[in-house]
């Protein structure tokens, strides 16, 4: 088969395919290649053939994926070509015998595609709702770290939430008081440097608890070898009581009583924590005893979810210390004989996980009924592995300098974690903040109904408006400082919280969304994204095969036939439709072609 002469891109370059022989079940193409530096010689390739597609990418000096690419537009190219030559035979056949042409089909329109999943693009993090110092800082990080700003804005706000603790809770109006315990879950696969963000965003919190355990370790073993000794004390004085004759035996016990006393009056400081990564709910129970009942989970890893679902508890869940973490409510602890009660528990979390483990979370026992899923911020931010820059710029000291100064002068505000400790400071709204939060409120409440666009998540968007208001508070420390103890959270504050929130409606819908979602949408979209992969690197892609398909995402398919269903879903959402040739079209074996919707070249498509 001759062809005349077919150009298309191939890596940084330009291929010209010159002639396309068939040999036996080979095809073999002459190429001319030119680049903007290079200029090659014609060549001959056996294209069927694994060692020529390997010469090939040697020859023009491209990667594979750039001669599947190549590949899928010369077969495209002949298809049509073929086409065309049967069309013309056909009209000659009929010129010849005296009939009219008969007139050529109308194009069948195409639909505009139906998304895969409820949620097809997510705004970014508005950064700028932050204030200074945080906005300043989240950039860097992200930028320094190459990682989108969700990670870092939600870290961000959690470790201010971690170092607030129990200092503040803020009064809304009467009766609707919210504590500052926050909860953020950002979904990134492995490899997107979270570790990192988390240790540039809570360096103060643990810098602060090193200083201060340093501080308090003379304090602590004083009051340990106190403890031993009263307790010494107690040992000898019911050994003299139970061994007493009668004429001392009242003078013995009350002895034995006063130390009784002693050792239970007696209080051994606990080293300072703030917060903590993997742990059991019995651990962290005993750590909020120790803690005066505030304390953060900050954990790069999302291993918690299968504590909760029971991993330590016989399968059985509990979630009873976190539900109560994030309402600020007592939580009664029984061991034995001894009940312990951690008065108005103040629990932050900030958990990431692989996308992967989003799927099935709302189908674990009790995780969405209970409410454990709704109390959390999501992101579900774009991974920016394979655009990140090589040698990005580190964090400008000034900048992490200004955030630890800010969450260490949040840290100083704690009261101290015994019995004396006072009651939090109630935080309250300026009236146009009232106003404000009252109009959001209103327009959060018109979002719930069954069909509206939180009717499917209204368990989340129920605390909306107090996680708002929660954040607007958060927002209002890390601006104010000590000062704003004193002062009403302003209408300015609780425009940002609400700017905030309304970025986290679409990620939480996105996210619900995948965590019913099964693997055959993951296939679907994945499958997808290497479409819009092979049109945007030529520009417009009228036809796909499925070999070509299987090519480009063989990393994630077993085998040709692992594509059935994704094929199938992305044929059904109008991305895709299959293409039949006129009969006699395709001599031999026939391929799987599918046409490709235009709006993805277009751009107009909605994203899975």
């Amino acid at each position: 088969m001759l062809l005349e002469e077919f150009t298309v891109p191939l890596g940084p370059g330009q291929a010209t395919v010159c002639e396309a022989v068939r040999e036996g079940n080979d095809l073999v193409l002459t190429l001319r290649y030119r680049s903007a530096d290079l200029v090659l010689p014609p060549e001959r390739f056996v294209i069927s053939q694994a060692a020529d597609r390997q010469r090939l990418c040697a020859w023009a000096e491209v990667r594979m994926s750039a001669v599947v690419a190549f590949l899928a537009a010369v077969q495209g190219h002949l298809t049509r070509t073929q086409e065309r030559e049967r069309a013309e035979e056909r009209a000659l056949a009929a010129f010849l015998s005296g009939g009219k042409l008969p007139p050529p089909p109308p194009p069948v329109a195409w639909p505009a595609p139906l998304p895969l999943t409820a949620q097809t693009s997510l705004p970014p993090f508005p950064v700028g709702a932050l204030p200074p110092v945080l906005a300043e800082m989240v950039t860097a990080v992200s930028t320094a770290t190459q990682t989108p700003p969700d990670l870092a804005g939600l870290l961000a706000l959690a470790s201010v939430a971690a170092a607030v603790g129990k200092t503040a809770v803020v009064q809304a109006r009467e009766g609707w008081v919210e504590p500052l315990a926050f909860w953020a879950l950002v979904a990134l696969p492995s490899g997107n440097r979270k570790s990192a963000v988390y240790r540039e965003l809570t360096t103060p919190l643990t810098t602060w608890e090193h200083d201060q355990a340093l501080a308090a370790r003379e304090t602590i073993a004083l009051a340990a070898s106190e403890r031993r000794q009263l307790e010494v004390t107690l040992a000898q004085a019911e050994q003299a009581a139970a061994r007493a004759a009668t004429t001392e035996r009242d003078v013995l016990v009350a002895a034995r009583e006063n130390a009784a006393r002693a050792v239970a009056r007696h209080q051994t400081p606990a080293p300072p924590l703030l917060s903590v990564a993997d742990t059991t709910p019995e651990a962290l129970a005993q750590a909020l005893l120790t803690q005066g009942g505030a304390l953060a989970v900050l954990a790069p890893e999302g291993g918690l979810f299968e504590t909760l679902a029971g991993r330590y508890s016989n399968g059985i869940p509990n979630l009873d210390l976190f539900l109560c973490g994030y309402s600020g409510e007592d939580y009664r602890r029984t061991r034995g004989a001894q009940t312990d009660i951690i008065r108005q528990a103040t629990l932050t979390l900030a958990l990431t996980v692989q996308p992967d483990v989003l799927r099935g979370l709302a189908h674990q026992p009790g995780f969405r009924g209970r409410g454990l899923l709704a109390r959390f911020w999501y992101a579900l931010p774009a991974s920016f592995v394979g655009q990140r820059q090589a040698d990005p710029p580190p964090v400008p000291a000034a900048v992490r300098d200004a955030y630890a100064a800010r969450i260490t002068a949040l840290l100083g505000l704690r009261p101290p974690v015994d019995a004396r400790a006072p009651a939090p400071h109630a935080l309250t709204l300026a009236p146009d903040a009232a106003a404000h939060l009252i109009a959001w409120t209103a327009e959060i409440e018109g979002m719930l109904g069954e069909f509206e666009p939180l009717g499917p998540i209204a368990d989340w968007g129920m605390k909306l408006a107090g996680t708002t208001v929660r954040v607007a508070a958060l927002l209002h420390l890390v601006h104010d400082g000590a000062a704003g103890l004193a002062r009403p959270i302003s209408e300015p504050t609780i425009a940002r919280a609400v700017t905030l929130a309304r970025w986290a409606i679409s990620h939480a819908l996105a996210a619900h969304d995948a965590m019913g979602q099964d693997d055959r949408l993951e296939g679907a979209g994945y499958l997808l994204r290497a479409v819009e992969r092979l049109v945007a690197r030529q520009g417009s892609l009228a036809r796909v095969s499925r070999r070509s398909l299987y090519q480009v995402s063989r990393s994630r398919f077993s085998s040709p036939r692992a594509l059935d269903t994704p094929l199938a879903l992305l044929v059904e959402h109008g991305y895709l439709r299959r293409f039949a040739p006129p009969d006699g079209a395709q001599p031999g074996r026939p391929s799987e072609v599918y046409e490709v919707n235009p709006a993805l070249a277009s751009g107009t498509s909605p994203r899975a």
